[in-house]
């Protein structure tokens, strides 16, 4: 545990002060199950302790924004947030998960005791900012070209994008038809920024495609 993000510079018995605390909860979830919805909000951070998850906009039939594995957090800037404002994202269990919550109240001791937490918090809040910022840069763009190459790479900031999305969502969301979809894709991988194997997609130039 003291290799994933929010604890980093943690040594391993202040990682397990944490995490023994009596507020924190493991929970095992079935593949297609309902991890965190509007529905079914908790005011924890979640963590992935294994499995795989899949972050959808809007709904459980939304299009994919995040695809989540062992070590990743979700939850994380809806903890603080005392508001009615319903918890935008779904997620939903890929493979069977199991997924460690840690309260507000647990949290709100972790920032208080331990300044690498903090850090490690606010750093990955930032992260959050400029993904969403890169989100609406994609949906913004006039030029459906640039429009799916800003959104893949918003999606991942990597070379291996699990692009196992419906396309007919995908193009409802970022306002395009799918033969046009289709043929940005084909210009992606003409220009050799991406390569495509049945429903995945590698990106083969990380840097060029963030110059879209």
């Amino acid at each position: 545990m003291s290799k994933f993000p929010l604890f980093n510079g943690l040594t391993d018995a202040e990682v397990q002060a944490i995490l023994s605390d009596s507020e924190c909860e493991q929970a095992q979830f079935k593949s297609g199950e309902v991890i965190y919805s509007a529905d079914k909000v908790r005011q924890a951070v979640g963590i992935i302790l294994s499995g795989k998850a899949v972050a959808k906009n809007g709904d459980d039939n939304g299009v994919i924004v995040r695809c989540l594995s062992k070590g990743d957090c979700f939850g994380v800037a809806a903890v603080f947030a005392h508001n009615d404002k319903p918890y935008v994202s779904v997620i939903t269990s890929k493979t069977d998960c199991t997924v460690l919550f840690m309260p507000e109240s647990v949290i709100t001791r972790a920032i208080n005791q331990y300044k690498p937490f903090a850090v490690n918090y606010i750093g990955f809040l930032t992260g959050r900012i400029q993904y969403l910022n890169r989100l609406v840069s994609a949906y913004s763009s006039p030029n459906v070209e640039t429009k799916l190459a800003r959104f893949i790479a918003a999606y991942v900031d990597g070379e291996d994008v699990p692009f196992d999305l419906n396309m007919t969502s995908l193009s409802k969301s970022l306002g395009i038809g799918r033969a046009s979809l289709y043929r940005a894709l084909d210009s992606l991988e003409a220009n050799g920024v991406i390569k495509r194997n049945s429903k995945r997609i590698i990106i083969t130039d990380i840097k060029k495609i963030k110059e879209y």
